[in-house]
């Protein structure tokens, strides 16, 4: 997954890349002024080109359908979020609203709606199933 950031009003002179690698899972963390966007763009799409050259000479394979790209950004700032794709080798990563990291959804506008929704979801889900298992274990209670 790679993770684009926005700052939004937070003041950086450079753009600057944050890697962070979980097992088999990689993320590159960017944060620039909203008039620096392009630039890191170009340097995370520079640095994924890297890792697959590496992951190339070391007989492993990037996923490029697993590639995401996430923009984050207040939602008063959303519309100058960049909507073209981040170039990944010979392919692109078109921009999510929302990516999952580490179990927890991420969204674009810095809430935790995804997540909260996919959890809630999830527990109906858990819910309904009970049901049906009770019925089963109190006939064999009996």
């Amino acid at each position: 997954m790679v993770a684009l950031c926005d700052s939004g009003p937070l003041r950086w002179r450079t753009v600057t890349l944050l890697p962070h690698a979980y097992a088999d899972d990689m993320q590159i963390l960017g944060v620039c002024r909203p008039s620096e966007t392009d630039e890191l763009q170009h340097r995370v799409s520079d640095c994924l080109n890297a890792v697959s050259s590496w992951m190339a000479a070391n007989h492993l394979q990037l996923n490029h359908e697993k590639t995401e790209a996430l923009w984050c950004s207040s939602a008063r700032r959303q519309h100058q979020i960049p909507t073209t794709p981040v170039p990944v080798g010979c392919t692109s990563a078109q921009p999510v609203t929302a990516a999952r990291s580490l179990g927890i959804y991420l969204d674009g506008d810095v809430s935790i709606r995804t997540h909260v929704t996919t959890t809630v979801r999830s527990c109906f889900a858990m819910l309904r199933r009970s049901v049906l298992i009770c019925h089963h274990l109190l006939i064999a209670i009996n």
